[in-house]
């Protein structure tokens, strides 16, 4: 095969890739930390490397902090497949895993993992830890050994535990990582005037004022709000000033602890229309 002609593949099945990216961030099975089609691309490739298919490394491979990360699981998998693995063995102790990996062209090489390095590394208190410790201590053992024994195989990778991402551990052992909760968004200018309008219909003397005694923190403008409290805060000065209408008072107590003071006006407020596009 000529130069000319493994450079047509490489360039024929990158465009491949892209095109297969692009219809797997459209079908919305990808695990939710892949939002581009950049992002798949570059799993995908690093898959390739492995001995991947596209799915495989798709649904195996994570990034943390810019660097491609495996579970322990297919860690162990890339080995097996290498046919390089010539035994494995695994110490459990009360409080420490050991495991030790043989490489057929090697000798052995042990490492272990327990309590007392879960302190020291300041990951005893975490909640994985505590309710299966043995199975946490396992898997880092797995991961530092395969490193040691297979740099090869596994390419130095870590896994996403190692690199400090929230993981879930099922019974079985399976290492899932939890995606963070999106931050929402601040309210815009324009969507704080609305608020601040709708507010004002409602008899409301204070926006800010209201907004800290109903949030349960300090407030000092209504773009500081994320679009969930402002809805809050619409909906609670609504039925606040609905009770008012209906009892034909100017003040009235929601609650002891987050009063309103409305007046009482023959402007009806808008609906949540006036929330719109927040």
């Amino acid at each position: 095969m000529t130069q000319s002609t493994i450079d047509a593949f490489s360039h024929q099945r990158f465009q491949t890739m892209c095109q297969m990216a692009e219809v797997f961030i459209r079908s919305r099975m990808l695990p939710p930390s892949i939002q581009t089609p950049e992002q798949a691309i570059v799993i995908m490739i690093k898959g390739q490397e492995l001995g991947l298919q596209p799915l495989q490394a798709l649904n195996g491979i994570n990034v943390i902090q810019g660097k491609p990360v495996v579970s322990p699981q297919l860690m162990l998998s890339l080995i097996n497949r290498s046919g390089k693995m010539e035994d494995i063995k695994f110490e459990i102790g009360q409080d420490y895993v050991s495991c030790t990996m043989k490489r057929w062209d090697r000798s052995a090489h042990t490492e272990r993992f327990g309590a007392k390095e879960a302190v020291s590394m300041g990951l005893s208190g975490k909640d994985n830890y505590k309710k299966q410790a043995l199975v946490m201590y396992k898997w880092r053992a797995v991961a530092a050994c395969a490193r040691v024994t297979f740099p090869d195989v596994i390419d130095g990778l870590y896994t996403p535990e190692e690199m400090g991402a929230d993981v879930v551990v099922d019974e079985e052992g399976t290492m899932t990582i939890q995606s963070p909760q999106p931050q929402e968004k601040t309210l815009s200018q324009e969507a704080a005037q609305r608020l601040n309008a709708a507010l004002v219909k409602f008899g409301v003397e204070d926006s800010a004022v209201l907004a800290s005694s109903v949030l349960d923190r300090e407030v000092k403008d209504l773009t500081h709000l994320t679009k969930s409290e402002g809805t809050r805060l619409f909906e609670y000065a609504r039925q606040i000033f609905e009770q008012t209408q209906a009892s034909g008072t100017t003040e009235i107590k929601a609650d002891e602890e987050k009063p309103l003071k409305a007046r009482k006006s023959k402007t009806e407020p808008s609906d949540n229309g006036d929330l719109k596009a927040m």
